[in-house]
């Protein structure tokens, strides 16, 4: 039977990690195996288990640990919310062969935190109110850009193109300040006016893990144009023939929906409605 062996130590630190950043995770509870950072250490004395929790600087310390096979286990469910994830970079049991007598500072753990997504749908606002109504379809192959400064590593920036649907969708995207923006330049020529109802940039303060589906932005129709001539149909067949003359000085209306413009003809009897949205549209004469 052995009758003394050398005492060592155990020390490491576990780690708040994404990308390049590290900070210390506090109040983190350490297991080996069990309930903790706990630590299996099978010795000539037998096997030991303890347990113990990180400091506010993230480091644990186990003392007085004979020599031995040890196994380190971290807990991730005591990790804190916003850094709680396994990552293949950062195993959480580690297996090690101590000896006697040696001081080990190097048993280092790291868990990361969650990242989220963020996106949503361009669409084509026929009404121009910029939430998109039933029949309102969303514009495939627009170009949607993200640039996120990171609250915890390097900054994004990438684009993508929309789906069939009209569907974008960013993941991978780390806490942050994100600007989401679209390209008008490649909507449909059909769908490509920008509209005070649908801007073409937003910006979304993603938490942790958060996942915003409300990045949504839209287009509008072009506008056309409705206009021709009033004039004095002498022989009653409704085609303006040589002669005819135009009558100026007449009232045009144009119904859009509840809007209702009007116009003047002018000294030939002619009339134009400029920027009309695309639909159907009533037009009469104001007859006094």
């Amino acid at each position: 039977m052995l009758e003394s062996f050398h005492v060592a130590l155990l020390l490491g630190k576990l780690d708040f990690q994404r990308l390049d950043l590290d900070a210390g995770l506090a109040d983190f509870e350490l297991q080996f195996l069990v309930d903790g950072i706990e630590l299996d250490c099978i010795t000539l004395q037998g096997t030991i288990t303890r347990t113990t929790v990180t400091d506010n600087n993230g480091n644990y310390l186990f003392a007085d640990v004979p020599p031995g096979e040890c196994e380190i286990e971290i807990d991730p469910a005591t990790a804190p919310p916003e850094c709680n994830i396994v990552i293949p970079e950062c195993p959480i049991e580690i297996t090690i062969t101590l000896p006697p007598g040696v001081w080990n500072f190097d048993i280092d753990f790291c868990l990361a935190p969650p990242l989220g997504e963020i996106g949503d749908t361009v669409f084509c606002d026929y009404d121009r109110d910029g939430v998109q109504d039933a029949g309102e379809p969303g514009i495939p192959n627009v170009l949607v850009t993200i640039d996120c400064v990171s609250a915890i590593g390097p900054d994004i920036s990438t684009s993508q193109l929309t789906d069939v649907n009209g569907n974008y969708l960013f993941t991978g995207i780390p806490a942050g300040v994100c600007v989401v923006s679209v390209d008008p330049t490649t909507a449909p020529p059909d769908c490509n006016v920008i509209i005070p109802e649908c801007p073409t940039v937003e910006t979304v303060n993603l938490a942790p893990g958060q996942s915003y589906l409300d990045a949504d932005f839209c287009f509008g129709q072009p506008p056309g144009e409705i206009g021709d001539t009033v004039f004095c149909d002498f022989d009653r067949d409704g085609v303006q023939d040589p002669g005819e003359p135009g009558l100026p000085g007449v009232k045009v209306t144009l119904t859009c929906g509840p809007v209702v413009l009007m116009d003047t003809t002018n000294a030939a009897g002619e009339y134009l409605f400029t920027d009309v949205p695309p639909g159907k549209r009533n037009i009469g004469m104001v007859f006094q």
